[in-house]
This record gives structure tokens, C-alpha cells and sequence, in this order.
């Protein structure tokens, strides 16, 4: 039996979140185009890179990568995505570089890029076990570090026949030396869905940021700082929810300076939402 897609803004939804890094502030704050430009050096030993724009169509995914320099690798990465329907569907680490779809739930046309956080520091990587998650229901996954290592950042994979109709809700650190992620099937078939952590033997922190409110049909941002002296080496976000969360995460990098995390949603609910992001920083 062939998948029914279920309307976003009729049936389950997710909330998405990853991690990223730094850009300049007019990359962050000014419009859709400009978030999608270049690289810019970060504090101590990290910078950020966002890949090229890709033009994602309507009711489609599109899949866009950032590549760290040569003698780089990620120890995090997310994306960055117009405002107006169209989220993170998977975000994890190809090669020197990330990797990251996008799923436009919109009925025109919008762009996206991907977004690296690089370092010369050796990371790990870890898949997480598939979960199920099945027909129009949300199920919870993650991805544990290995003995004496913390989680620097993250992201998510999904699996199916057609993984567009498979998002997340809560991409973020559970605790130190865990990433979580909690998806949401919107389609009328089973799907799967693994967390994806980047693992350090490097001191690492956790911080959340204030709760932010979003409005019903809107987009809004929650930031969230590390301490003085360090740097953002991930992150991410949440959301609060009643049944199946639907303020979906649309962007999610670091801050200018790499001082910190951004991450943006849309809430799709017909009530406002809490949203809060969350950092990984370290001093390496």
C-alpha cells in the first residue's frame, strides 16, 4: 500500500532542531538571502561555514552540504532556511562536511543552505539505534557518546520510502553525553528515524537560553549565549507542546562571533508556543 501524505497544517507535524556556527550579524538578523552567505572566523579553535543555496520546489525536499576547509571536520552543523513552510528533515555529517535536507511543506518555491561548525580537534560520530515511529505518531530516539567522550553537537537521519514526511521535534543535547531527538510520522506508514551525535573527548557545556513565545501562524527566534571565553560548538532547540508538537524549527545555526546558538521555528498550532534554544560550548 502506497504512503498517504498528510497536510502539514492538518495533521502531525514536528519541531526540528540541529546545530551549526558562526556567520556576521547582517548573515543572521537580515533577510532570507542573506543568512545563505559565507564564513566567517570563530573564536579559539571554530569557525562556520554555510554551503551554497539550493531553491528547494514546493511540496519537495532538496538536500544542500557545507564543507569545512581542508584539515577541518564538523563537531556540529544544521541549516538555514527562508521563512514561510520549510524545515530541517535531516542533518548529520558527510565526510569534511554536513549534510542537511530540507522539507517545503510551502506551495512555492523557497531556498535553504546547509551550515558547519569546523574544527581542527578530532571528533567521533555515533548513529543512534532506528526507532519506529509509526503512522501519524511521534516517538522518541537517541545517540550515546562513547566512554570518556561529551557531545559537541548533532543532528538527525530518517528512513523510508519517503523521508520528507518524517520530521522532529526536540533535536537537542539530552545531557552531556547524549543527543535526543523526538519525531513525528506525518504520513499514513511506518517510518524510522535515528539520532546522530558528534562526540568529543574535549570539556564541553550545556546551555538553554530564556523561553520565547511564538505566536500562531508566525516565525520567531530563541538564542541562547555561552559563557565569556568560550565558543559554540552545537546546538539546538525546543518547543512546548500539548499531543504532537507543531512549532517546527526552520533554521538553526550559530550566533555571530560564534558566541552562541540561534534556532528559529514556525508554529503551525492555532495556540502560542514556548520556544528555547540550547548550546553546546566549549574553551578548546
Amino acid at each position: 500500500m502506497s504512503s498517504r501524505r498528510i497536510p502539514l497544517t492538518a495533521a502531525l507535524t514536528a519541531v526540528v532542531l540541529t546545530t551549526g556556527m558562526t556567520t556576521t550579524a547582517a548573515q543572521v538578523s537580515g533577510k532570507p538571502a542573506a543568512r545563505h552567505a559565507a564564513v566567517a572566523k570563530a573564536p579559539l579553535d571554530h569557525s562556520g561555514v554555510l554551503g551554497e543555496t539550493v531553491v528547494v520546489p514546493p511540496f519537495a525536499t532538496g538536500t544542500a552540504i557545507a564543507r569545512c576547509p581542508e584539515g577541518r571536520q564538523p563537531s556540529g552543523g544544521g541549516g538555514v532556511s527562508e521563512d514561510g513552510g520549510i524545515f530541517l528533515n535531516g542533518s548529520a555529517a558527510s565526510g569534511n562536511g554536513w549534510q542537511t535536507y530540507f522539507s517545503n511543506e510551502s506551495g512555492v518555491p523557497r531556498t535553504a543552505a546547509a551550515f558547519a561548525v569546523c574544527t581542527q580537534t578530532p571528533h567521533v560520530r555515533v548513529n543512534g539505534p532506528l526507532v519506529e515511529v509509526p503512522a501519524l505518531a511521534t516517538s522518541p530516539a537517541s545517540a550515546t557518546c562513547p566512554e570518556g567522550h561529551v557531545v559537541s553537537g548533532g543532528g538527525f537521519r530518517v528512513s523510508g520510502p519517503d523521508g520528507s514526511d518524517l520530521l522532529v521535534a526536540n533535536l537537542t543535547p539530552g545531557q552531556a553525553n547524549q543527543w535526543f531527538v523526538r519525531a513525528v510520522n506525518n504520513t499514513s506508514e511506518l517510518r524510522r528515524v535515528s539520532a546522530y551525535a558528534v562526540c568529543s573527548t574535549a570539556p564541553h557545556s550545556l546551555h538553554a537560553g530564556a523561553l520565547v513565545t511564538v505566536q500562531p501562524g508566525r516565525d520567531a527566534s530563541a538564542t541562547v549565549a555561552c559563557p565569556a571565553g568560550q565558543v559554540a560548538s552545537g546546538g539546538g532547540g525546543r518547543s512546548t507542546f500539548t499531543g504532537v508538537p507543531r512549532a517546527l524549527i526552520t533554521s538553526s545555526r550559530a550566533l555571530p562571533g560564534g558566541g552562541g546558538w540561534e534556532v528559529r521555528f514556525r508554529n503551525s498550532d492555532d495556540v502560542p508556543r514556548s520556544l528555547i534554544a540550547e548550546v553546546v560550548c566549549t574553551t578548546t
